[in-house]
């Protein structure tokens, strides 16, 4: 498809939902709106760039709201049946149905799309506006459009199709999870309500379909020292020195498992901190560990060898990935199926928990590169043919 090579912007959307809150039953939605560009004849393009000019960094939930809201009052404008479940507060969520899904008379595909972003670091890197959503030939710019507003404005459309050609689909938005799927937990009970086939998580895998990826555990070491004047170290005791010792001692003994499909666990310390002037010597020092694992352990299991001067808490436990590539429902995906993992972590590792043996694939339009970049960007094409394959999945 030839585009202009030209940098512009869609107009932008000023929309307010009627409904402000549904989290105890099912209604469908009520809209009062105005705007500069007819919800109707929008492509997913142009709402992809505007769920992009809609800054909704991890713990924003107001943000999340707003990019929600703009989904519900997109999908209302298409078709008035759709039914929305909906939880305003603390890590928003909100669950759209078609209405053969609510009679669940047969297991629909769910598609889970998360809100939120990560922040826009080194701004001024950018040779663009990273909430712009703007057009740059071929590409849509600006932070999220790959991880995961691109592949959300699809689902969108698929839902939409699903709609008007009266099949069961659902699509679930959640919060918070690019700071560890915190918000899926919540929005999964909602789903919980209904018989699914299978889940679908449009992260950007560039349309290849992945059914697998690591778990991860993240832990915060603590270790508590003797304060005292820098000249006279001896009569301290040294929280760095004594956390980045176990540290070392820790992580070169820690066995990493390996498995034939996720591949090898990795330890990665991410952030260490601690004392509170050079002249002092530091009586506390904290350190971050990022374990992704292949296994599901209980965390303090792989805690052996840390001397009792360490105390560790646990930030975040999330379980591996392993739905069969040869499972029915990712057989039957008009799409590659591929067998590597995707390296990163998704809310599937909270859905497979809640939902086990409920079939969950990573597969969504975009280049997994582009992702938490600099001048991020999707390719239109692969984000209009993303619409055709999801359509195909739900109608």
């Amino acid at each position: 498809m030839q585009r202009p090579n030209k940098v512009h912007s869609s107009p932008v959307l000023f929309s307010v939902a009627a409904e402000s809150r549904s989290s105890l039953g099912f209604r469908a939605i009520s809209l009062g709106f105005f705007d500069f560009w007819s919800w109707s004849l929008m492509s997913v393009v142009d709402l992809a760039s505007a769920l992009v000019k809609i800054s909704s960094v991890s713990g924003d939930d107001c943000g999340m709201n707003r990019v929600q809201d703009a989904v519900i009052n997109f999908v209302s404008a298409q078709d008035s049946a759709v039914v929305v479940d909906r939880y305003r507060g603390s890590r928003p969520w909100t669950l759209l149905s078609t209405p053969a899904a609510l009679k669940k008379s047969e297991p629909a595909v769910v598609f889970a799309c998360h809100t939120d972003t990560v922040p826009i670091t080194s701004p001024d890197l950018w040779t663009t506006d990273p909430l712009g959503g703007a057009i740059d030939g071929d590409r849509l710019l600006g932070r999220g459009s790959v991880d995961m507003k691109g592949g959300l404005a699809a689902a969108v459309f698929a839902l939409v199709a699903a709609t008007k050609r009266g099949t069961p689909a659902h699509l679930l938005l959640t919060a918070d999870e690019e700071i560890g799927s915190r918000g899926a937990a919540n929005a999964v009970e909602a789903v919980k309500k209904f018989p699914v086939k299978g889940i679908v998580i449009p992260e950007a895998t560039n349309l290849d379909v992945h059914s697998c990826h690591r778990g991860a555990t993240w832990y915060t070491f603590n270790a508590a020292g003797k304060a005292a004047h820098g000249s006279t170290p001896h009569l301290g005791s040294n929280a760095i020195e004594t956390l980045t010792e176990a540290l070392i001692r820790w992580k070169s003994s820690q066995p990493l498992e390996m498995d034939r499909r996720l591949g090898t666990e990795s330890l990665n310390i991410g952030t260490i901190r601690g004392g509170n002037a050079t002249n002092i010597v530091p009586d506390w020092a904290a350190a971050t560990i990022d374990f992704r694992t292949v296994t599901q352990h209980a965390p303090m299991e792989r805690l052996s060898g840390l001397p009792d001067l360490i105390d560790v808490g646990v930030d975040l436990d999330l379980a591996p990935l392993t739905t069969p590539q040869d499972n029915e429902f990712v057989t039957a995906l008009p799409a590659q199926s591929v067998a590597e993992p995707v390296p990163y972590f998704t809310d599937g590792s909270v859905l497979t928990t809640a939902l086990p043996g409920i079939p969950i694939v990573v597969w969504g339009p975009g280049e997994p590169h582009q992702m938490h970049s600099v001048d991020e960007s999707i390719e239109l094409d692969q984000l209009e043919h993303a619409v055709d394959l999801f359509s195909e999945v739900l109608v």
